[in-house]
């Protein structure tokens, strides 16, 4: 045999090696039924989003150690839900999912809410409960667990597992990591990602915690991982390998305000509370309403309501919104309404 047949034989048979292997691998995997992180780099943070981070390397310690395990069926066990959130809307959904779509007429959701505004409207702010958040003192705790993220853990969870013993499932979305703070509790978890999932978990330590953690609750048959969006079923999947799934936000309770009674002249600008400069969209655009003699006007919401009800919102000819992101609660709500929406191109909003 030449040299160079000897050299083609080797590469021929160390192609062949890797091909059985990788074979080996996938059906080792497919067998244990396990999803493995395919991580690449933690994402990139937006500036307007990150709230500080902590440097404290985080253990399993305190994810580990807690209440023995429940036995759970969804129909016949799920009668109390407890969760500590920082947006009002996309619990608020759940909750009519729950109750409404899947019948569960007789659940109590204890909905502890630390969002600057909306949950005053439903009287579902923490600190206006007769229980106590213990260890999560703060809204910027309730983001990070900083600046002692395990110490806090560890004091949440001896705080509040008695106040917990009979809640049958956490409900955790803003922020997704937030569910951390309930694995020790080993309870039931429903995990609703609206926004991206490093939210809060702002250095590589954590995030690849976090990370490892998600795929543990995803082995759990007790949990449910899931999106309202397409966008963030695809996110989630890219840094996780993780497979969710895709439960739209309906915002039933936004349905039950009434029929869409266009009797006011002001057209409503939603959806623009982190977008720089709409002072001069607004003159602008009415402006060139006033030129074309029309008696109607654009208006921010909150410059016209200070709290606003469904009702108020179809009373209005049309909304027009300016993403902020790729999803928006608000814009789930406004289409269960009826009222009209208007959105910048394509091309105007990039």
């Amino acid at each position: 045999m030449t040299l160079l047949s000897k050299r083609i034989a080797i590469i021929v048979l160390t192609f062949g090696v890797a091909l059985l292997l990788n074979e080996y691998f996938k059906l080792n995997l497919s067998q244990s039924q396990q999803r493995l992180p395919i991580v690449q780099s933690a994402p990139l943070f937006s500036g307007d989003f990150v709230h500080g981070s902590c440097d404290e390397l985080v253990s399993k310690e305190t994810l580990t150690t807690g209440l023995p395990a429940q036995k759970f069926d969804w129909r016949t066990r799920l009668k109390l839900v407890h969760s500590n959130e920082l947006h009002v809307g996309p619990v608020e959904d759940m909750k009519w999912v729950l109750k409404t779509m899947l019948g569960l007429s007789n659940l109590t959701f204890n909905d502890w809410n630390m969002a600057s505004v909306g949950c005053w409207q439903r009287k579902s702010c923490s600190h206006r409960k007769l229980g106590s958040l213990g260890a999560l003192d703060s809204k910027e705790t309730i983001w990070n667990e900083c600046p002692q993220p395990n110490l806090i853990k560890r004091k949440f969870f001896d705080e509040m597992k008695e106040t917990f013993r009979d809640v049958d499932a956490f409900y955790c979305s803003m922020t997704p990591a937030h569910c951390e703070l309930f694995m020790p509790f080993n309870k039931s978890i429903i995990a609703n990602f609206p926004i991206p999932i490093e939210y809060g978990r702002e250095n590589p330590d954590r995030w690849w915690a976090w990370v490892n953690n998600l795929v543990r609750l995803a082995g759990d048959k007790r949990v449910l991982l899931s999106t309202n969006n397409a966008y963030h079923q695809l996110y989630v999947k890219y840094f996780t390998g993780l497979d969710v799934l895709l439960l739209p936000s309906y915002c039933g309770y936004a349905e039950s305000s009434g029929p869409f009674n266009p009797s006011r002249t002001e057209i409503l600008l939603g959806g623009h509370y982190h977008s720089p400069g709409t002072d001069g969209f607004v003159d602008s655009v009415n402006g060139m309403l006033k030129q074309h003699g029309t008696d109607m006007v654009v208006k921010r919401i909150h410059d016209i309501y200070d709290f606003y009800s469904w009702d108020n919102i179809t009373q209005h000819r049309a909304i027009v919104n300016l993403p902020y992101c790729n999803s928006v609660m608000s814009y789930f709500e406004y289409y269960r309404t009826n009222v009209p929406m208007f959105f910048p191109t394509k091309s105007l909003s990039v």
